[in-house]
Order: C-alpha cells, then structure tokens, then sequence
C-alpha cells in the first residue's frame, strides 16, 4: 500500500475482508488487525529510508502493486481509482473482536 500510494491518486482500502464461521465475508477495519498497523509504519519507513532493496523485494510480490501495474502497462491511468480491499485468508473474522 506504502508503494502503490506513491504511484498516483488512488484510493486506497481501510478494511479488509474476513470470513466467519458461518461462512458469509465481513469488511474489518485494518485498526482491528493487530499486525496491519506496524506493518504500514514499518514499510513507510523502509520506503523513506531503506534498506530500498527489502522494501522492493517485498511490494512487488503485492497483489495491490501487481494490479496497479498490469493497469498502467496497459496504458490506462490510475487516478481516481480505488482499490478493493484485500482477503484474510485462513482467519476468522471473529479473530478480529466483533467482526462476525
């Protein structure tokens, strides 16, 4: 997310999607993930001030980078798109207090 909101005007996704037990996918706030948070400090950091080349290895393996790039590769602008939010997968949304 550190690199694409660097690449153009996008909005970028709040919440994330989790599925609970009953099988139905909930929208979370990424304030509830208690990892998301200093992952996003971390990365800003590592954007800003390195190491350059961790930070690379690591956003281009993001699905959220590999969209934003098949978009601008195909000769179409990324201002003002948004991006969905991405899937939790193998976590239960009630992981997550609240979420179900």
């Amino acid at each position: 997310m550190v690199l694409v909101s660097h690449m153009g005007a996008v909005t970028l996704p709040t919440t994330f999607m989790a599925q609970n037990s009953s099988g139905s996918w909930v929208e979370v706030p990424f304030s509830k993930d208690p990892v998301f948070g200093n992952a996003l400090k971390l990365a800003q950091s590592m954007y800003h001030h390195g190491p350059r080349e961790v930070f690379s290895a690591l956003a281009l393996r993001s699905s959220a980078v590999d969209a934003v790039n098949r978009t601008l590769n195909a000769g179409d602008s990324i201002d003002g798109a948004v991006l969905s939010p991405p899937t939790m997968l193998g976590i239960a949304a009630e992981t997550y207090g609240g979420a179900a």
